[in-house]
């Protein structure tokens, strides 16, 4: 059984406050509009470097690949299954064409495959 605190049925005691990490906290008031507030937060300068950007070959070859494209809304992660062996010689096509320096994706190369199987397929309805 517990034990009570003879304190609390006291008449005479004193009182105990309670303790707030608030307490010494300045109290909210309204603003007021006459006089301009300035931010606490100060914009940060950064410094501007001006420099030629340096074109290499990688880089002429990715922009002409994507002067040649049409800009065309691309939908995110549509799936589609594919089988295993599709994908392990995608990925072998693409490692060999980036190291051999040609910037290139699997996705880009499934829409080039899908665009080119549906021009042909178009023209078969035809």
């Amino acid at each position: 059984m517990k034990t009570p605190r003879i304190l609390d049925f006291d008449p005479d005691a004193k009182t105990s406050t309670l303790k707030s990490s608030l307490d010494n906290m300045p109290a909210i008031q309204k603003r007021d509009l006459k006089t301009p507030t300035q931010s606490p937060i100060q914009p940060v300068k950064t410094p501007v470097i001006n420099h030629q950007p340096s074109i290499h070959p990688v880089k002429e070859i990715i922009s002409k690949q994507v002067e040649k494209l049409v800009k065309r809304a691309i939908r995110t992660r549509h799936p589609f299954d594919i089988y295993e062996d599709q994908y392990v010689d995608l990925r072998q096509l693409s490692l060999g064409l980036q190291m051999k320096g040609v910037q290139s994706s699997m996705s880009q190369m499934v829409r080039e495959a899908l665009d080119s199987y549906l021009t042909a397929k178009k023209k078969e309805i035809k």
